[in-house]
């Protein structure tokens, strides 16, 4: 079949006519804009590295329950959607090592979709500019939430798809390699947050401790001092 065809195009210059005239017939656009319909417009809520520190929308997420309940769903409805494993395969056949094709794909923007959902519009508070590439390593970087039962059946197709979209194409790995290291970092800091609490709270349970062995040691001694006098 086509689609069979397309996910399996070898990067060799006799295909690139044909990966040349599936960009001006719109394909390629119309294979990311299915893959761009619906989808949330805030990363998923159990994937903090993905939310910037200073984030109003990640603070929304954290502080109300509601609005937390109404991102995870629309991610378990985004998940469900039939056809996104096939359209992801595609599109990484058909950017394999075609910097055309890299360069349209990685410029894609989701912010004017026709396809976004009202409720996803409603929900976006500003902080991310979300475009295919946003979206890939959103998926990457997110595993199931096994808690609430919902699954990311894509993430590998996903970091897949950047890593062909990045290959032997300068532009695009600095972009990808930018969005990539933003989120190292954020575990990075995430992770000395962690640390941090942890040693408060140790110090605080040896503070304690200490002030209890104070106490009993004072005690001893007073009750050695009343047993010495006549």
């Amino acid at each position: 079949t086509f689609v069979e065809t397309a996910i399996n195009l070898p990067p060799v210059s006799v295909c690139d006519n044909l990966r040349k005239e599936l960009i001006q017939n719109g394909f390629v656009e119309k294979v990311s804009a299915f893959l761009m319909r619906d989808v949330p417009c805030q990363p998923p809520p159990w994937s903090p590295a993905l939310y910037p520190k200073s984030s109003a929308s990640q603070k929304s997420s954290e502080g109300n329950g509601d609005a937390r309940e109404r991102t995870m769903e629309e991610w378990r409805r985004y998940f469900d959607r039939p056809g996104l494993s096939q359209a992801f395969k595609v599109l990484t056949g058909l950017c394999s090592k075609h910097a055309e094709t890299q360069l349209l794909l990685s410029a894609i923007s989701n912010m004017e979709e026709e396809g976004m959902s009202e409720e996803s519009k409603s929900n976006n508070q500003g902080d991310w500019n979300l475009d295919l590439v946003t979206l890939c390593h959103w998926l990457e970087s997110t595993s199931d939430n096994t808690s609430s039962g919902i699954k990311n059946p894509n993430g590998i197709l996903a970091e897949t798809l950047l890593d062909a979209l990045k290959e032997e194409n300068d532009a695009t790995s600095k972009k990808i390699g930018a969005v990539r290291k933003k989120t190292r970092d954020r575990k990075r800091e995430l992770a000395e947050e962690r640390r941090n609490r942890a040693l408060v709270g140790m110090s605080a349970f040896g503070t304690l401790a200490g002030a209890a062995v104070a106490t009993s040691e004072t005690g001893r001694a007073a009750s050695a001092s009343s047993a010495a006098s006549p």
